[in-house]
């Protein structure tokens, strides 16, 4: 219900399941709530959780955590499945 379009979030980002990745705001996207001190932050890297906010932010419990109300404790499994799923994502290339 949160990150899409109408959705209660407030960020750019819509993880639709109809959106295509290109149309998420995700992958490579500079972060819209600050960067908790990670130097050219972006939202998600590919292959890069260490440069990425996402992995962050859900496994954070306070200020800046995610999802922001509802838990007390991090996912454990869920964070293990971000981490094995961004591992597995490409770098887009830029054609010349």
């Amino acid at each position: 219900h949160c990150h899409i379009p109408n959705g209660g979030g407030n960020t750019k980002m819509n993880l639709g399941p109809w959106v295509k990745s290109e149309d998420q705001h995700l992958i490579n996207a500079p972060p819209e709530h600050g960067n908790f001190g990670l130097p050219d932050a972006r939202l998600l890297v590919p292959g890069d959780p260490g440069l990425s906010m996402l992995p962050i932010r859900v496994t954070l419990r306070g200020i800046g955590q995610m999802p922001p109300v509802g838990t007390l404790q991090p996912d454990i499994e869920g964070i293990r499945l971000l981490y094995e799923w961004q591992q597995t994502l490409v770098q887009p290339t830029i054609d010349e």
